[in-house]
């Protein structure tokens, strides 16, 4: 039993970071706020079959910025199965928190929640999901493949300025704001 500084039995939680490159995974002790578990890994090292440059597919047009749904669900499970090899004791994980690159958008069918629902712990997540995707590719928080449909939209909802520029961090952002 791992005991926390703050004395007791330790909570953990773990948090996975989904970068467009790689993908990061911290445990921390909730009581003794302290650091457990740290680990990270690049797609393209890590999944080597899938030919992604920097997490992405390549594409013969620039504007084309995709990312493999499966590769992403092999990823949470080389987390999971990195995580098992560890000294880090799963059951007192109490919080998981997941976060995912700005935009990555993978698409399922109508049996995903049902899948998700039967998970098996003895299965890959690849196996068990991947029956549920619906396209070979994720469009990622790059892509400007759609830019024509997006301005199409904003014009037609009235916006003078669809391609605003984000204060945040100084690159387009569409404005979808209706004049009426």
């Amino acid at each position: 039993m791992v005991e926390s500084e703050a004395g007791g039995n330790a909570l953990y939680t773990l948090g996975i970071d989904f970068g467009t490159q790689s993908v990061k995974a911290l445990v921390l002790d909730v009581h003794g706020a302290g650091v457990v578990h740290t680990d990270s890994f690049d797609y393209d090292t890590a999944f080597p079959g899938y030919g992604t440059e920097g997490g992405v597919l390549p594409s013969q047009l620039p504007a084309i910025r995709h990312t493999s749904p499966f590769m992403l669900l092999e990823a949470l499970d080389l987390v999971f199965g990195r995580l098992r090899k560890s000294s880090v004791d799963p059951g007192r994980i109490g919080a998981v928190k997941i976060d995912a690159m700005q935009h990555c958008t993978m698409y399922a069918d109508a049996s995903f929640r049902k899948r998700v629902e039967s998970l098996d712990a003895a299965q890959d997540l690849l196996t068990q999901l991947a029956p549920s995707i619906t396209r070979r590719t994720s469009p990622i928080w790059e892509d400007r493949s759609p830019v024509r449909e997006a301005d199409h939209l904003a014009r037609g909802l009235g916006s003078t300025d669809p391609w605003p520029r984000s204060p945040e961090t100084g690159g387009n952002c569409v404005s979808l704001q209706p004049r009426f």
